[in-house]
């Protein structure tokens, strides 16, 4: 028996690691293939309803877990909030990050924004309905049809990466939170940058002060390469990267 479970730890291991050194460019084509089972108009309209309603009561709170105009850092405490057929707790950090660079960009985001910005993402880009969050191809048409300037990369080269950090107001990165394990998972977080060039990290899972809350390293965060090194105890590595301006 106990060989068995070498044996089968051995083969999760060697195919996380597998699916982890596939190209980039790679694994944004099958995120992007995964969007192609669909959500009910049904199911969408009834998560719009619901969520419009819990996020309006959580910002009417003193303490709610979500503020209107405020960046989300706190993805843990979004249980109550629906994603297809999922919830955002457990997939919603791309939706998070789009939320937070809209911001970033200047737009006012409510409680209707968020229900809204859901439910178009559940309508185009959320793959296995939900359950594995949005592919970066749809968060890159999303924000081209708002009308921004948007670059995108797969690459993994520091000079390509920080690069996109200098030209860009706002970023989001898709990343594995594990390198070499898959079963680690991805996560996305939206990046920005203040006058001096000093990055910071959103919804990067940074517990301060007995909450969750940005992270910039004491401003001390000067590259887009060193933003993602910030990731995941330095473990995390990049998949995509979509500069916004």
């Amino acid at each position: 028996m106990k060989n068995i479970h070498r044996i089968t730890s051995a083969l999760l291991t060697t195919g996380s690691y597998a699916i982890t050194h596939i190209p980039n460019c790679c694994m944004v084509k099958i995120l992007s293939l995964f969007t192609l089972i669909k959500i009910s108009r049904k199911r969408r309209n009834e998560n719009q309803t619901a969520n419009k309603k819990v996020l309006e009561a959580a910002s009417a709170e003193k303490n709610g877990f979500f503020s209107p105009n405020h960046f989300i850092e706190n993805q843990n405490e979004w249980e109550s909030v629906r994603f297809g057929r999922s919830t955002m707790r457990y997939s919603g950090c791309e939706i998070m990050a789009i939320y937070n660079a809209l911001l970033d960009l200047g737009n006012k985001m409510t409680a209707q924004s968020m229900a809204e910005l859901i439910s178009e993402f559940e309508r185009k880009g959320a793959a296995i309905r939900g359950k594995w969050g949005c592919s970066p191809k749809s968060i890159y048409k999303y924000l081209v049809r708002r009308g921004y300037q948007v670059t995108m990369t797969t690459s993994a080269s520091p000079d390509t990466i920080n690069a996109i950090g200098e030209n860009s107001r706002s970023i989001i990165i898709t990343a594995y939170n594990d390198r070499n394990d898959i079963r680690n998972m991805i996560h996305t977080i939206s990046i920005t940058k203040d006058d001096l060039g000093n990055y910071t990290l959103h919804n990067a899972y940074k517990w301060t002060n007995g909450r969750y809350a940005a992270y910039n390293g004491n401003n001390t965060i000067k590259s887009l390469w060193d933003a993602i090194g910030a990731m995941s105890q330095g473990q995390a590595a990049s998949i995509c990267v979509i500069g916004i301006k």
